[in-house]
């Protein structure tokens, strides 16, 4: 995350979830995130904020017999608060809840959108 002025900050995220961690597994998504957030009370401790940005979604899937995965790759928009608390000048812990709402079609088993909840230690540049 990078503030170039205490009320706000821009940052890149990225998660990754893989429903095994092994070679056959049946389910891997990565998410990767822009956000730019505006924060409340940046001189304290505990810091609440806002953002809002743009997530792509990349998502590999194991159909039920394929020998293969099948690749999905959707993008679009994003929202969240959280709350940032302070472990000095350049590190603190970070509590965020978001949701990611994928624009174009979609087929019945691909997600519309994601709510997420993130537990992290942010590092300020």
């Amino acid at each position: 995350r990078y503030r170039p002025v205490p009320v706000f900050g821009i940052e890149l995220t990225g998660t990754h979830y893989d429903q095994s961690f092994g070679a056959k597994s049946d389910r891997r998504h990565t998410v990767i995130s822009q956000s730019v957030g505006a924060f409340a009370f940046p001189e304290r401790t505990v810091q609440p904020y806002a953002l809002v940005g743009a997530s792509e979604l990349f998502r590999f899937v194991r159909e039920e017999g394929a020998s293969g995965m099948t690749r999905d790759i959707a993008a679009g928009p994003h929202a969240g608060v959280g709350v940032e608390i302070a472990l000095g000048p350049r590190f603190g812990i970070d509590l965020e809840g978001r949701y990611t709402h994928f624009l174009g079609e979609r087929t019945g088993t691909e997600p519309r959108g994601i709510v997420s909840t993130n537990l992290g230690f942010v590092i300020h540049l």
